[in-house]
């Protein structure tokens, strides 16, 4: 009897290190998938920053993981023809996500860095064998300044976009719109991204960042105002959960061509969330709430975006009150669910005192101890869960004329 031949392993490309979305999904794929091997595309001359990623896995993880220098804005990822065919040859999935060069770009160069590398993923699974998956990472703020209820399907809803990243993921999604016809695309959509649920850890290029910081570093004696409406609902996701959601629609068949919403469904009124930060970080918050128009105004402030990565996309959703239909994510990844905010608020916080300093030398793990937590953590909740011709095509040009 001749027994069946073994499916050939996944190969999955990820692109947009070193940022923590990367990070995140690279964990999440050697997790989920014992036999997947991982192509990790590094910015080049940044190979040695990935050291300590390395040195966190297990040696049998650390073995199916290939760091290849390269730049996801360049043409053929800045690979050399070999490589690059050779990459094509492999790969089965690509999660595209983004890390700008520099993370004070300015509006133009991050539209451009964002279009350039979606141009350049979407050539790569044009070459591979089968079509490979392409799942693309974008945000749910891409509605701007709408308030109401969003489905999965919408994109132009006649907002405002005030965040150089934001406007370049709506105008992205374009472009991948355009190409589901012909490749196995899936847009996931986060709403508001915070830290890791499990470490604490919290992207400094994240626009709620300076949302914990501002906590953190307040005057003890502060009341700190809330912002915005306090009755209207925040959606936080923690970047784990993310990444979680994201790799399973990457090998879900029913999310081809379609944009999932990655979100909590039960989301906290903005004055609860504020009151659990405050709390978490031995602060107190005032009965008050500041208005809109003065929220808005701190946020213009000069140097106020060295908070963060994108504090005045996060104003629009402080000051307004969306609601994300994700019924698409149901149907793909039916067995996960956001875990609520005060499970791990305070882990964020001790990250961000820890970030600064003030915490002390031994307030943040070690890799190890991450990776320990991370296998406690995951076995619990897993237990506890519902069980050379193209140098002159510049997407960026292409695309200048398109309004958002």
């Amino acid at each position: 009897m001749t027994r069946a031949a073994k499916p050939p392993s996944d190969a999955i490309l990820i692109t947009g290190f070193p940022s923590q979305e990367a990070r995140a999904v690279l964990d999440q794929a050697l997790r989920d998938d014992d036999a997947a091997r991982v192509f990790a595309l590094v910015p080049r001359g940044r190979a040695e920053g990935t050291n300590a990623m390395m040195e966190s896995l297990d040696r049998a993880q650390a073995a199916r993981v290939e760091v290849i220098e390269g730049d996801s804005r360049s043409i053929d990822l800045g690979l050399s023809g070999q490589r690059w065919r050779a990459l094509a040859a492999e790969t089965s999935r690509i999660h595209l996500c983004h890390a700008l060069a520099s993370s004070n770009a300015g509006r133009k160069l991050a539209v451009e860095e964002v279009l350039r590398a979606t141009d350049e993923v979407l050539e790569l699974a044009r070459a591979t064998a089968k079509r490979s998956r392409v799942i693309a990472h974008s945000t749910a703020l891409v509605y701007g300044d709408r308030d109401g209820r969003f489905f999965e399907d919408d994109l132009d809803v006649g907002q405002h976009l005030r965040d150089g990243l934001v406007e370049a993921n709506a105008r992205a999604e374009k472009m991948l719109r355009a190409q589901m016809g012909s490749l196995p695309i899936t847009v996931v959509r986060p709403s508001i991204v915070v830290g890791d649920s499990v470490t604490g850890e919290i992207d400094r290029r994240l626009g709620s960042f300076g949302l914990f910081l501002l906590f953190v570093t307040a005057p003890p004696e502060l009341r700190l105002p809330s912002f915005g409406r306090s009755d209207a609902r925040l959606n936080l996701v923690p970047i784990d959960f993310v990444a979680q959601v994201a790799y399973a629609a990457g090998k879900h068949t029913g999310s081809i061509s379609k944009t999932l919403h990655i979100v909590d469904r039960d989301p906290l009124p903005s004055r609860a969330v504020f009151e659990l930060i405050a709390q978490a970080a031995g602060r107190r918050v005032n009965q008050g709430t500041l208005a809109s128009h003065l929220a808005t105004a701190l946020v213009r402030a000069p140097g106020f975006e060295r908070l963060g990565g994108s504090p005045r996309s996060l104003l629009d959703a402080l000051v307004g009150d969306a609601v994300f239909d994700d019924q698409n994510a149901r149907v793909c990844a039916p067995h996960l669910s956001c875990p609520p905010l005060a499970s791990y608020v305070g882990k964020i916080v001790e990250y961000v005192r820890a970030s600064l300093g003030a915490a002390g030398p031994s307030a943040g793990p070690t890799n190890a101890s991450r990776t320990d937590a991370r296998t406690d953590a995951r076995t619990d909740t897993r237990t506890d869960a519902h069980t050379d011709a193209r140098t002159d095509a510049d997407p960026a040009r292409r695309t200048e004329s398109s309004g958002v």
